[in-house]
């Protein structure tokens, strides 16, 4: 059984919004976070293609 815990999505968007912001490396902010260079990569990237969905309308069911 795999032990790795995943970080939860608050954690998730405050990295990828500090990867985000100009001015920082990517390799400083996964110092910074303690995690990997790939996820600062990934979740930036996942930020980018779904952060419209905070602004859809929902259908009422």
């Amino acid at each position: 059984m795999n032990s790795k815990r995943f970080p939860p999505a608050s954690f998730k968007a405050r990295v990828a919004l500090a990867a985000m912001k100009e001015g920082e490396a990517v390799d400083a902010i996964a110092s910074r976070f303690g995690i990997s260079r790939k996820d600062v990569l990934d979740w930036r990237v996942q930020l980018k293609l779904r952060a419209h969905e905070l602004f859809e309308v929902r259908e009422r069911r």
